[in-house]
């Protein structure tokens, strides 16, 4: 009876905390609504309610200051990148009627426009790109369908043949890796990725594949080139991060990023194996998609 009696206590004691403990947890997924005092006449339990229902508040305060601050910055972006695009096309424009009205014996002056002309469209991949990253954060994507990845990753493969300047670019794809997912998207990242490889390991083998694995489709691009460093590895898929520090190497420092966001909007993920001199490779996977089976019960209750 003693024990019954000290356990009966023990849980009622316990209960205010248990209470609390649960909020924690929500607060801890987002939730950060605030809690009723259960028992008023107990101190302690005002105390700890109070304290959380503070805490609660700030932080709630404090995510939402964010959200506003990433809102502004977003259209801030999105602004500064639609804006920017026609003044960078009418320099594009102007300084290529210059180089075609200027001498072609006159190097200097064919190598300073063709400087400019590198670097306006290294600012417009930038922009293109920034901008393609702000819809991935911020739009649900409008043109999900089902695809079959061995298609769009052969196409992808294609329309680079032309831009290889030397390396071995090919596709090694089965069909049926059927995914649900933007194809704009999907165009993008394995574009990203063949572009890396063509920057990044010039002349070497790369190979771009597609296969359904189980309940998963895996896309991948991998190149035998320099490999990449532990240090360059660990930050590879974040924002601005750039494999070349010299900047030597024409990019924005956001492909794997974008590669890294599609995977995410489309339920995946992605890795990067790399070592130093032993090449690279970036693979993608995603959910498969599945056709559903009726089973024979629904035929029999259709008939």
């Amino acid at each position: 009876l003693t024990l019954f009696v000290a356990q009966r206590l023990f849980r009622s004691a316990m209960r205010p905390f248990d209470y609390v403990r649960s909020a924690l947890t929500r607060l801890g997924e987002g939730d950060y609504s605030q809690l009723n005092v259960v028992d008023r006449e107990d101190p302690v339990t005002r105390e700890l309610v109070e304290a959380y229902n503070a805490a609660a508040g700030e932080v709630a305060s404090n995510v939402a200051q964010r959200q506003e601050v990433e809102n502004n910055f977003r259209r801030f972006v999105a602004d500064a990148g639609h804006e920017l695009r026609t003044p960078l096309a009418v320099i594009t424009g102007y300084v290529d009627l210059l180089r075609h009205a200027a001498p072609k014996e006159d190097g200097m002056e064919q190598r300073i426009f063709a400087e400019i002309d590198g670097q306006s469209e290294r600012m417009r991949v930038l922009i293109q790109n920034l901008l393609f990253l702000l819809r991935l954060d911020s739009q649900e994507p409008s043109d999900v369908k089902i695809l079959d990845a061995a298609d769009v990753v052969q196409g992808v493969v294609d329309s680079f043949q032309s831009l290889s300047n030397g390396a071995s670019l090919r596709a090694e794809v089965e069909s049926g890796a059927f995914v649900q997912m933007s194809e704009a998207e999907l165009r993008q990242a394995i574009g990203n990725l063949i572009d890396n490889a063509l920057k990044y390991a010039p002349g070497s083998h790369i190979v771009a594949r597609a296969h359904a694995d189980g309940d998963q489709v895996a896309m991948s691009v991998s190149d035998d080139g320099p490999g990449m460093s532990p240090a360059t590895r660990a930050h590879a898929f974040e924002r601005f991060a750039r494999g070349d520090t010299s900047g030597s190497i024409p990019g924005s420092g956001l492909g794997l990023a974008i590669v890294a966001r599609t995977a995410e909007r489309a339920g995946g993920t992605v890795s990067l194996h790399t070592e130093p001199g032993k090449g690279a490779t970036v693979e993608m996977r995603v959910p498969a998609w599945r056709p559903r089976t009726i089973s024979s019960a629904q035929v029999h209750s259709v008939v």
